[in-house]
């Protein structure tokens, strides 16, 4: 690839990778999979208790266990960059998935699920969706297909991803700065999907549960908030849970009957509290009408005019929006919440926070909030932007914000690791797409 570029034209600087200790995956692996293994059981047992203080209990102990094992009061960094930021950001995922399972959603719910899907739920992004595969292990397997395209995809982009040193000679602000951060993000983007999701794609397979995809091509959105509604579904949903729903479930919703095909499929029937509802239902309260992107809660002509009736209102009469200022609040904390969570995997990774992506992640909400503003403020002007045009801003702005969020990774060398085996060997060469390795960065934004 590198060779390819330079007949083109392109500046390339070669260099050895950082080796990584791969020998010491083996002992990693075995102790990560004994602490996931009595975490499991631990979980497990909790879940299948009736609401109380015990199981409460039993639950804030794993939580508390899954963020601190990776840290240097558990494990500690083995010195595998991948393993040592994948630890935390899979806890992140399994801390988010156990609030709802053990605060949000109904005691009969978890109830009926299997051993098998239990785990699922806690440690993965299972389908939830209507209706699920008939065949879930194989549906597991042909989505595997796309997560090895991402592999390819993945050891492409490597070529421009510079390493640490090279990372520090590229002057801040200017073109090159922003492109290959933004080409940086793009791989990471595509090594979660190919890493992360083809493991819980595995996981799917050996538990028979069908998951869903991790990501939703998020580069495609034509809005700041549709980015974000693409990107790490398992993560949006599960701070969406806890950020927008974080009450009891009703009595009306415990009242619910348990029908026989939900027992022994691992899936109760839907109320209110259930794991669909919880996922579809105002995602993150922005939008007057985010809930009819769901078809359980689409609003026909008729439910609304009931609403009217029971709030005294004359028939044809338009809702007063809610508040928008608690939302739009809501929406920054969720992406603060975000923002802090991964400080905290970058401090267990990279042995220290330095604040930039909590200020990319303030930055990402800030842009929310400001584009549901518009929406909901501008209707038309915004519905009279062409798609294409909405998505060339988005992407701009994600090339533009990107060095906040892959500052840390290329720094630390985190992509040195995978660079170490490509799938045509290392990757020794960077390619300058934009700049050389002469000090030219131009044109640049300040001088």
């Amino acid at each position: 690839m590198d060779r390819l570029a330079a007949q083109f034209g392109f500046e390339v600087t070669y260099y050895t990778p950082t080796p990584a200790p791969w020998h010491r995956l083996p002992s990693t692996a075995a102790a990560h999979g004994a602490v996931i293994a009595i975490l499991a059981g631990w979980l497990y047992l909790a879940a299948r208790m009736n609401k109380g203080p015990v199981r409460a209990t039993m639950a804030w102990l794993g939580a508390a266990a899954l963020l601190l094992w990776p840290s240097e009061l558990g494990k500690g960094r083995s010195g595998l960059r991948m393993v040592d930021f994948g630890m935390p950001a899979w806890a992140f995922l399994a801390t988010l998935n156990l609030i709802a399972i053990f605060f949000l959603r109904d005691v009969e719910e978890v109830h009926s699920w299997s051993f098998s899907r239990t785990i699922c739920q806690l440690f993965a992004f299972p389908n939830e969706e209507v209706p699920p595969s008939s065949h879930p292990r194989l549906a597991n397997v042909l989505a595997l297909k796309l997560v090895f395209f991402k592999y390819i995809a993945v050891n492409l982009l490597l070529y421009a991803v510079p390493s640490p040193s090279i990372w520090a000679s590229i002057k801040p602000y200017s073109l090159a700065y922003f492109f290959h951060g933004g080409i940086t993000a793009l791989t990471i983007l595509n090594t979660l999907g190919f890493l992360i999701e083809g493991s819980l794609r595995i996981i799917g397979v050996i538990f028979g549960v069908e998951m869903l995809p991790l990501f939703n091509n998020p580069m495609a959105a034509s809005n700041p908030r549709e980015f974000w509604a693409r990107w790490n579904l398992a993560i949006k949903d599960g701070l969406s849970r806890v950020f927008f729903h974080f009450k009891a479930p009703s009595a009306r919703s415990l009242k619910r009957s348990s029908s026989a095909s939900g027992q022994s499929s691992g899936r109760a029937p839907s109320s209110d509290r259930s794991g669909l509802r919880l996922r579809h239902f105002k995602n993150d309260y922005l939008s007057e009408t985010e809930h009819s992107d769901s078809p359980s809660r689409a609003s026909s002509p008729e439910r609304l005019e009931r609403k009217l009736i029971k709030k005294k209102l004359p028939p044809g009469s338009k809702r007063k929006p809610s508040p928008f200022l608690p939302k739009a609040m809501a929406a920054v904390l969720t992406f603060g919440a975000s923002g802090v969570f991964h400080e905290y995997m970058n401090m267990i990774a990279f042995d220290g926070a330095t604040g930039e992506t909590l200020l990319f992640f303030l930055a990402q909400g800030a842009a929310t909030v400001a584009y549901s503003w518009l929406r909901r403020t501008y209707p038309s002007l915004v519905e009279a932007c062409p798609r294409w045009l909405g998505v060339v801003f988005v992407n701009i702005f994600a090339f533009e914000t990107a060095p906040l969020f892959c500052g840390p990774f290329l720094r630390e060398g985190w992509f040195e690791d995978l660079k170490g085996f490509g799938i045509a060997g290392s990757v020794k060469g960077f390619v300058w797409v934009v700049g050389d390795g002469h000090g030219a960065h131009a044109p640049q934004f300040v001088k």
